[in-house]
């Protein structure tokens, strides 16, 4: 008797350690798909500052955090912050809003006929150009994208913009 106790106990123990796990994985935002390209000539052991700046003002709290994240990554990876800096980080974001037109290709006895439909876009990107002072030439720049249709951007705070800065800086040589 106490063993079928026992034994459902721990069955319960684990099909809930199972749906949390689950559910834990279902709720993480995937990786962003961070495209970068590096001057091959770039010694990052000749550059020891860098400023950070925004292209555009769009939405001054995204802005801070994005700032603040770029920043917290570059000194973490041995730069430090400066008005006259070795390097200019800057960056611009684009949140795409509205709607775009979707074709899809219909095989019918045949013939091919295309469905167009209207579908609803909240799209954020961001492209980050890193310039060497010195020649004012780009050194680094990395782009991604990411749907924000299933995102909350409400909690979009400074934790979450230094994880996506981490990401999208870590192909950024360290010194």
């Amino acid at each position: 008797m106490q063993t079928n106790t026992l034994f459902s106990t721990c069955r319960l123990a684990a099909l809930t350690l199972v749906t949390l796990s689950l559910l834990l994985t279902g709720c993480q935002t995937p990786p962003l798909d961070v495209q970068y390209r590096i001057n091959d000539n770039f010694d990052s052991k000749q550059h020891l500052t860098f400023s950070v700046h925004a292209k555009h003002e769009s939405n001054p709290d995204y802005i801070e955090f994005i700032s603040n994240g770029i920043e917290k990554v570059l000194i973490e990876k041995g730069y430090q912050p400066s008005s006259k800096a070795d390097i200019h980080i800057v960056y611009e974001i684009d949140i795409d809003q509205g709607t775009k037109v979707k074709t899809e290709a219909i095989p019918v006895r045949g013939q091919l006929y295309n469905r167009m439909t209207l579908e609803a876009v909240l799209e954020a990107k961001i492209l980050v150009n890193a310039f060497e002072k010195r020649s004012d030439k780009v050194i680094w720049k990395a782009s991604s994208s990411r749907d924000l249709t299933n995102v909350n951007t409400n909690r979009f705070d400074q934790d979450r913009a230094n994880l996506r800065m981490a990401e999208l800086f870590a192909s950024f040589p360290a010194r």
